[in-house]
């Protein structure tokens, strides 16, 4: 597989123009009464994409405290994404979620809410997977294309990811940007046909793929 290092670059980029913005003009962290804290975001990564892409969603991330530096952490969303995949044309649509855990690596010594971590996620989805065009190549015949109907369509995945998040300013406003690899697991389709794109998981490349989370939410 070839990771799609445009992605990773704008990760990297995307990391560093946080931690700048949230040093700029020598902002001090003030020491915090509550150390720990439940993070809730919104992603806008997708949502910028999907201006130059095929796909359409939003996704609710949360992360919560549990014992030391370990996170209880999940996802949710639903997504549409448009496809042309050698010869085939479709619609794949729905929802998803993700439910795993965050390890702090390093924190910031007086906002520990700033850190870098590694997680996982146990990730499904429910979605629609309509084929609108596929080519039949016959023997000795011209080649002709056919559709398949709309079906009910599941699939399950791992995701390792890699992470850090920074506070915005001095408020309680944080930015949390990861990246991750996508693993499928299982897939289960009504027409019988691999799902060639998934929600929350992206274009199914042979079962592995990559994708970049950028939320902005508040820590209660």
């Amino acid at each position: 597989m070839k990771l799609p290092i445009k992605f990773l670059l704008i990760f990297s980029l995307i990391i560093n123009v946080s931690f700048l913005f949230s040093q700029e003009n020598g902002i001090e962290f003030k020491p915090q009464k509550e150390r720990k804290r439940i993070f809730v975001g919104i992603d806008i990564a997708q949502p910028i994409i999907q201006l130059i892409g095929e796909k359409a969603g939003y996704e609710a991330t949360i992360s919560v405290p549990v014992y030391k530096k370990w996170q209880a952490a999940g996802e949710v969303g639903y997504e549409t994404n448009s496809f042309d995949e050698s010869g085939w044309e479709g619609k794949a649509s729905g929802i998803f979620a993700k439910v795993g855990a965050n390890w702090v690596v390093e924190e910031d010594d007086i906002n520990p809410n700033m850190n870098f971590y590694l997680g996982g996620r146990f990730a499904f989805s429910k979605f629609n997977q309509k084929i609108d065009s596929f080519l039949i190549q016959g023997y000795n015949t011209p080649n002709v294309k056919g559709s398949l109907p709309e079906s009910d369509d599941l699939a399950v995945w791992l995701e390792p990811l890699v992470g850090a998040r920074v506070p915005i300013r001095e408020s309680n406003f944080y930015i949390d940007a990861n990246a991750r690899i996508t693993l499928l697991l299982y897939s289960n389709d009504g027409n019988k046909v691999d799902p060639i794109a998934i929600p929350g998981f992206g274009k199914n490349n042979s079962g592995i793929n990559f994708r970049l989370i950028w939320a902005i939410g508040y820590a209660f």
